[in-house]
């Protein structure tokens, strides 16, 4: 009799892996035929917040360049000739562009997170409402627990995309483009010499980011099982099962 029951364990192990492997292979496909267009309509309602967010990033970048323009007329300026009062004006200068800086940028952070907010907001109500559309034969061959590790864990990664990565990838950009035109400004031939080894940089974060889009979409599919596995076993239907 406990032989009978370990072979029926063992038997229901190897169909749940099999059916895990199966929905998995379907992911990896259906994530293939990621649509650009497809984000872009979530944002299309908010687009001129969102060019607000993006201009008050590029402000904010700017802002900040003309710290070391300040910093070079002290040093070059100010300090050689003793003069005090156009001293106390860069100084002065700089910590008004300091204070301007950080409202800039609290009034952006607040508006890029109700954006994201939003569309996360948005993105749940279709993505539940289309669940409801959905025949009865989808429900019966899809797991429930693969379910509702779509509806929290996949939205609660865009989240974290949406609120921190995408404006952290455009503040990073507004100060690269401000930085390389103050370089340019300040000495162009030196900013030649220091551009050269961007290419080589660019390669290396291309190759870093794909490892790390691997290593993503395991640990999206692993945390998915876990919560289906959970879901599932731990449940009322589970436990009779």
């Amino acid at each position: 009799m406990i032989n009978l029951q370990e072979g029926e364990e063992s038997n229901w192990k190897k169909v749940m892996k099999f059916f895990l492997h199966k929905q998995r292979k379907e992911t990896i496909q259906n994530t293939n035929h990621f649509s650009i267009y497809r984000v872009y309509g979530f944002f299309q309602p908010y687009k001129w917040q969102l060019l607000s967010s993006l201009m008050l990033i590029f402000i904010g970048a700017g802002a900040s360049m003309a710290m070391p323009f300040l910093l070079r007329n002290i040093i070059d300026d100010a300090l050689p000739h003793g003069d005090i009062q156009l001293l106390i004006t860069l100084v002065v200068a700089m910590i008004l562009v300091t204070l301007i800086s950080a409202v800039i940028n609290m009034v952006q952070t607040i508006l890029s997170t109700k954006i994201g907010q939003s569309v996360l907001h948005d993105l749940r109500i279709k993505l539940y409402s289309h669940l409801h559309t959905l025949s009865l034969r989808f429900f019966t061959n899809t797991r429930g627990g693969e379910i509702q590790s779509r509806i929290t864990q996949d939205i609660g990664s865009l989240q974290e995309l949406v609120s921190n990565t995408a404006q952290e990838a455009a503040k990073n950009l507004s100060i690269a483009i401000m930085t390389v035109i103050a370089m340019f400004l300040l000495d162009w031939k030196l900013s030649l010499f220091s551009l050269t080894v961007v290419p080589f940089t660019l390669v290396l974060s291309n190759w870093v980011g794909a490892l790390r889009e691997k290593v993503s979409e395991k640990q999206r599919q692993k945390l998915a099982d876990l919560s289906s596995e959970i879901s599932e076993s731990l449940s009322v239907p589970g436990m009779i099962l």
